[in-house]
């Protein structure tokens, strides 16, 4: 009597390297719609390829919206509602990198 051992395998398809998930990735915003609520990120990694931002994704930072040249920091998630949208890259976790600088000009 031999005993079934489940059997669980990781499958991973060739070639990609799996993304730690600690390191955020980095970015600028090309892209931001205010009244269709999104927009698209420019990772500075081009193998990523352009980022959906939705609106959601900006709120816990007390902005309502966002310029284009705004440098983020982001976590890449897959969508997968069963929408039209799905299989599609979306950024979440995304925090504005100010840099540190006070950046030129406007008042309060």
């Amino acid at each position: 009597g031999s005993s079934d051992t489940l059997r669980c395998q990781l499958v991973r398809p060739p070639g990609h390297a799996v993304w730690p998930r600690v390191m955020s990735k980095t970015g600028v915003i090309n892209t931001w719609n205010a009244d269709r609520g999104f927009g698209f990120i420019s990772p500075h990694d081009p193998k990523l390829g352009d980022v959906f931002l939705p609106i959601d994704e900006i709120k816990g930072l007390g902005v309502t919206e966002l310029k284009r040249g705004d440098r983020v920091c982001f976590d890449v998630e897959m969508n997968t509602n069963p929408t039209k949208n799905s299989g599609k890259k979306y950024a979440t976790n995304v925090k504005l990198d100010r840099g540190g600088g006070r950046g030129r000009g406007g008042g309060g």
